[in-house]
């Protein structure tokens, strides 16, 4: 197993840093940065508290007790990551970003086929349909081309078919996703668009305060207010 040390994980490993032993297990490549998402096991086991041991949890992957996004697991370092759905025995929990890497929201089960995915890019692509491709990895070929990079698509699962689109707009209810303000909402005020090497940034209104951030962290999450439970 590819392990790291506790000391030295990233910080969405849900993991002790200085007790239960030198090192961590690490994600599986897949679809989320290996920065930015937490191993199964250790989701299960130290974030969600619902088992005592990594045996235990392997017990319930083969078991076939323990989903993500509705698609039965059965590695204990598969990577969970943002707003990807855990479920486990019946229950079902949001992974949140938070200053202390994830939080796992508990939702119903009907909120549990719904998935929130931002688009990171968008290409032309024979036959005249456009192919998105969404930060988790996963593409979607689609005839509809008022979809734009940043916009956030809501997704039944596990079909994976669009229930609704969230345009990155003025107006938008945005999550920080890294950065000091990580997890934390606001409302989106203008993308300021840099032509060259430079980054995109927005500008948020966070109650009566106004922050720019790079554009890239930013995650559209609702309208007026998020279309998931989030805390």
């Amino acid at each position: 197993m590819v392990r790291v040390k506790r000391i030295s994980a990233p910080q969405t490993f849900p993991t002790t840093r200085k007790a239960g032993g030198r090192f961590a297990p690490t994600p599986r490549p897949g679809p989320h940065a290996k920065k930015e998402c937490a191993p199964l096991g250790s989701v299960v086991r130290d974030a969600l508290g619902l088992a005592e041991t990594m045996r235990e949890v392997r017990e319930a992957l083969n078991a076939q007790k323990v989903t993500v996004n509705n698609i039965v697991r059965r590695d204990t370092r598969f990577p969970v990551g943002i707003f990807d759905v855990v479920g486990v025995g019946g229950e079902h929990f949001r992974a949140i970003p938070s200053s202390k890497g994830f939080a796992f929201v508990s939702i119903t089960k009907k909120e549990s086929d719904m998935r929130l995915v931002k688009i990171e890019n968008k290409t032309l692509v024979r036959g005249g349909r456009v192919q998105l491709n969404m930060n988790d990895g996963t593409n979607v070929l689609t005839e509809n081309k008022e979809y734009s990079t940043g916009d956030t698509l809501v997704m039944k699962m596990p079909d994976l078919k669009v229930a609704s689109h969230l345009k990155m707009a003025k107006g938008a209810l945005v999550m920080l996703t890294r950065g000091r303000n990580v997890g934390r909402c606001a409302t989106l005020e203008a993308v300021n668009t840099v032509r060259g090497t430079g980054i995109n940034t927005a500008t948020l209104a966070m109650g009566e305060e106004k922050i720019q951030v790079p554009a890239d962290i930013i995650f559209v999450i609702g309208e007026k207010e998020s279309v998931v439970k989030i805390a």
